[in-house]
């Protein structure tokens, strides 16, 4: 099964954050998981919300 994750964050330690990237990817390899993009993007359709607001299209 595919699955896909997306995350918008700004890292407050980017010692802590390199570390934990480095053990997540760990993660995937049990199943032939990878990262298909990292880092920084641009918006080239639509509107995103701010860092910190949920895209969720499901109000709760």
């Amino acid at each position: 099964m595919t699955s896909l994750v997306i995350v918008d964050l700004t890292p407050i330690n980017k010692e802590k954050m390199a570390e934990y990237s480095a053990q997540a990817a760990e993660t995937l390899k049990p199943f032939a998981g990878h990262f298909i993009a990292k880092g920084a993007f641009d918006v080239l359709h639509g509107d995103m919300a701010p860092s910190g607001e949920s895209h969720h299209p499901i109000s709760r």
